[in-house]
């Protein structure tokens, strides 16, 4: 072989042997940290909470509201009417104590020093109405032989007597209507010489009257089928609305004290009549 291709044949031999080697080993660079591998967190679902459970309030009662009176007279110094509506109180032989006036059960007729209180209330009507009375009685008048009234407590009409609250043979709150021709007795007993409280309502366009009596619990009746004041068809009708304390048709008068007089123009549920601040 020439010596020239002799030499190109060794370099070129010399050159693949280069190429064809193994690479050197190279070595990690030792400062250098490998990356971490982040896993992302898991998200557990929360447990259910459990409801809170609030007290339970049992329902409350409606609060009963009770009307302003029409009528009210206490008898404490103070002769006006305290009421809302119109009135006029005439007092002619009583006393007027410290909370109460005295009548002394003298018949107004035919004498000049017999106890006559009077109370007149115009705009009261004969449909319905609400009347107390508070009370200590010396004695009760017994009806004439031969009658059957009851000894009055509170009479309104001087014509007509066409309301009474009074006192029965047996002891018992009765009341009347139409000059004693209408009669409803309770069976609850008021004795002399004690303060007593009666309440009346008359709802007469329904035919029902409710009665308590010191503090006790509304009894209901029912009035008369086709029940009606006879006054209140009558031209009498304006100038009866008098409340006082004698029976002009029997005689019969109160005697004792009255500590409180109070009216409602309207007939009133059994539960305002609990809320009347009038007390024995």
């Amino acid at each position: 072989m020439p010596p020239r291709i002799a030499f190109i044949s060794i370099c070129l031999l010399a050159s693949f042997a280069i190429g064809c080697g193994r690479p050197a080993h190279v070595k990690p660079d030792p400062t250098t940290e490998p990356e971490p591998i982040i896993v992302p967190p898991v998200t557990l679902p929360n447990p259910p909470t459990p409801p809170v459970k609030l007290p339970v309030k049992p329902p409350q009662p409606e609060e009963v509201a009770l009307p302003k009176p029409h009528v009210l007279y206490t008898f404490d110094g103070d002769k006006s009417n305290r009421g809302l509506g119109d009135a006029q109180l005439r007092i002619l032989n009583a006393p007027l104590n410290s909370g109460f006036i005295s009548l002394n059960g003298q018949y107004p007729q035919g004498s000049d020093t017999a106890s006559d209180v009077t109370v007149t209330t115009p705009d009261i009507g004969y449909s319905g109405f609400t009347v107390a009375v508070r009370f200590k009685a010396d004695q009760f008048a017994k009806p004439r032989e031969g009658t059957d009234g009851v000894s009055p407590i509170l009479v309104a009409g001087p014509g007509y007597r066409w309301f009474e609250i009074g006192r029965n043979s047996d002891g018992c709150v009765e009341v009347t209507f139409n000059n004693n021709r209408e009669r409803i007795a309770t069976r609850v007993e008021i004795a002399a010489e004690k303060w007593s409280v009666v309440i009346c309502s008359v709802d007469a366009l329904i035919g029902r009257m409710t009665v308590s009596v010191n503090g006790g619990n509304p009894e209901r009746f029912d009035l008369p089928r086709k029940f009606a004041f006879e006054v209140a068809a009558t031209d009498q009708r304006d100038i009866d609305k008098v409340w006082g304390f004698v029976n002009y048709s029997n005689g019969l008068t109160y005697k004792g004290q009255v500590g409180g007089f109070l009216i409602y123009d309207t007939a009133l549920t059994a539960e305002q009549i609990t809320k009347i601040p009038l007390k024995p």
